[in-house]
């Protein structure tokens, strides 16, 4: 079966689509290369995401958060009601949420912390909010609001998508400009407010890594108006497929067989360093969970094979076959019948029970370690990972802000 056929899934169902140790920012910890044509001579930036849901099944708190290992907190999401205002997606998680980080800021007060609008369920009113000038000015006036009763220092627009392809969202001709339209205002609050509050407030976008979807965009036209762009670069395989894949490969796996596949990170990040955007601004997304696919046959250790379904996942009913970093480790292992492979085109790491049936694709130390150093050598801006649950012992986090520092 060819290959780049068999993903057209992936395309399908997410819109052609779907963000060691301890180290002091305030240091300057996590310093890029200091010399080479892509060179950025600033700091990394390691951007965390606690979703808000984060606190009920899997009891992972505010507290819980390494703050002392981030540059950057990402809290996810709010929502948007139907005249584009921005609003408690729920009042008594996010209040309790966002009340508890507030706190917690005071003792990590250069960890920066963003909220971060939309996301692939509640992108719904995206269009409303950018349909006009009162629209606009409403849905900037509201985050901003957000932003100085918790004492936050930016916002994160993550509009799943102006293009279109999300179907839990809608979207009108003209929402592409639209949507430059509706960052250039929040840009303008955010300045004014910055100016009264003595503050500079920041603002970033969460981006798809479908190159279609980027090149849709006018990101010449907003460019100056974000600090950052986070590249969400995992999904590239699931149950939407046709064949096991991995959910995100840092290059190609089939260099040879499909030289012109797109579906890989290095990929996605070249996509956006050809737009008019500085590649310091960009932000390499990796996640803290896999995927497994069930009913795979031993060839190829389960690789590129026809499966049957999908496991439970970590949390039975929220995601087919999406298993945590750490359940990843706690349970698929030797005693379980699980080997452990690499596979070396794709910089990927991933698991096959003989026994079980089942492929498992994810990131691991040393392909986060990887990707990291990839960072380093293109001169991105850093890196983003999605989210902290996924990686309760801080492997993955460690792995990444250990690489960038080197």
């Amino acid at each position: 079966m060819n290959k780049t056929l068999s993903r057209r899934g992936f395309l399908g169902l997410l819109g052609v689509t779907t963000a060691a140790g301890a180290l002091g920012w305030a240091t300057g910890w996590l310093r890029g290369p200091s010399d080479g044509a892509n060179a950025s001579p600033e700091p990394k930036t390691m951007v965390g995401i606690y979703p808000s849901w984060s606190r009920y099944e899997r009891g992972y708190l505010p507290g819980d958060v390494p703050l002392d290992r981030i540059t950057h907190l990402q809290y996810a999401y709010l929502t948007i009601t139907e005249d584009g205002s921005v609003d408690y997606a729920d009042r008594y998680g996010d209040t309790r949420n966002l009340t508890a980080f507030r706190e917690r800021k005071r003792a990590h007060p250069d960890t920066k912390m963003l909220l971060s609008v939309g996301g692939f369920f509640a992108s719904e009113y995206y269009s409303n909010a950018a349909l006009d000038g009162t629209r606009r000015a409403r849905f900037a006036r509201t985050a901003v609001a957000f932003l100085r009763e918790y004492d936050f220092d930016g916002l994160d627009l993550d509009w799943q998508y102006p293009s279109g392809g999300n179907p839990n969202a809608f979207t009108r001709e003209g929402d592409v400009s639209r949507f430059t339209l509706l960052l250039s205002e929040v840009r303008r609050q955010l300045d004014a407010a910055g100016g009264e509050d003595d503050k500079e407030y920041e603002l970033s976008i969460s981006a798809s890594i479908n190159p279609q979807f980027t090149e849709n965009l006018d990101v010449g036209e907003f460019a100056d108006l974000v600090d950052r762009v986070n590249v969400m670069a995992y999904d590239y395989a699931g149950p939407w497929d046709e064949l096991t894949g991995f959910t995100a490969p840092l290059y190609n796996p089939f260099p040879d067989s499909v030289p012109d596949n797109p579906f890989y990170v290095a990929n996605a990040m070249t996509t956006w360093k050809r737009q008019p955007i500085d590649s310091s601004k960009l932000s390499l997304g990796f996640a803290a969970y896999g995927r497994a696919f069930s009913g795979v046959s031993a060839q190829n250790q389960g690789f590129d094979q026809p499966f049957e379904g999908t496991p439970p996942g970590t949390y039975p009913g929220e995601g087919e076959g999406a298993y945590d970093y750490w359940d990843i480790e706690a349970n698929f292992t030797p005693e379980e019948g699980y080997e452990s492979h690499w596979h070396g085109d794709a910089a990927a790491p991933f698991r096959y029970s003989a026994v079980d049936g089942v492929f498992l694709t994810y990131d691991d130390e040393r392909s986060v370690a990887e990707k990291a150093r990839y960072v380093a050598d293109e001169g991105f801006g850093g890196m983003t990972m999605w989210d902290f649950n996924g990686d309760r012992d801080r492997v993955l986090l460690d792995s990444a802000t250990s690489a960038l520092a080197e």
